[in-house]
């Protein structure tokens, strides 16, 4: 039987994870980006930079706001909105790992055909 719910580390496990792990990372480093054209792969480096800076200073934002609110007296959340911010935060950590990968990846293949001068 298939499950769901991806095989994580527990809770004991925590203090030796690698900070980077994701089952979507895993997957990108498994891709063959060797048949991809040059103005694909150049967009992966780009669209995979830029979305990695987007997310970091999505949540520079939501953490400055966080302790604005603090700073403020607003102590109270709804469960909808902390339910929401749980499941932001936990697609955030799964897509940044895949993110950096795809962009080492992607960077490593373009420097690979650039040294065998294969980029037109």
């Amino acid at each position: 039987m298939h499950s769901s719910t991806p095989d994580t580390p527990g809770d004991s496990d925590i203090s030796d994870v690698n900070i980077l792990w994701s089952g979507m990372s895993d997957a990108i480093a498994s891709l063959d980006l060797s048949c991809v054209s040059d103005t694909v792969l150049c967009q992966l480096i780009e669209s995979s930079k830029e979305n990695a800076m987007g997310i970091c200073h999505g949540v520079t934002f939501l953490g400055d706001s966080m302790l604005s609110f603090a700073g403020n007296g607003i102590h109270e959340f709804t469960p909808e909105s902390l339910c929401q911010l749980g499941h932001s935060l936990s697609a955030l950590s799964s897509l940044l790992p895949m993110l950096f990968t795809m962009h080492e990846k992607a960077s490593g293949e373009y420097r690979r055909r650039v040294l065998k001068d294969e980029i037109k």
